[in-house]
């Protein structure tokens, strides 16, 4: 028998959370503790450096479609606005 079928629908859900929140790197648990006591979250600038260097042509093989297509997807799934 698994251990999760031992487990009731809430408590599943709490350690779905705990989960969730053991996987995150510092920045976005200073960042989640930080939006839960109402303050205002520090924003990731290290993507949109990336994609800012890479649109500059810094990295050899990547051209600006590629470059477009990147920033098209991190737009899409919010890592960047």
């Amino acid at each position: 028998m698994r251990k999760n079928s031992k487990m009731t629908p809430d408590e599943r859900e709490l350690h779905a959370e705990a989960v969730r929140l053991r996987k995150m790197t510092d920045f976005q648990l200073v960042n989640a503790f930080r939006a839960a006591n109402g303050q205002t979250p520090e924003q990731d600038t290290r993507l949109e450096q990336l994609i800012e260097g890479l649109s500059t042509g810094e990295v050899k093989g990547i051209k600006g479609g590629t470059v477009y297509k990147i920033e098209a997807y991190a737009r899409e799934r919010g890592f960047i606005r």
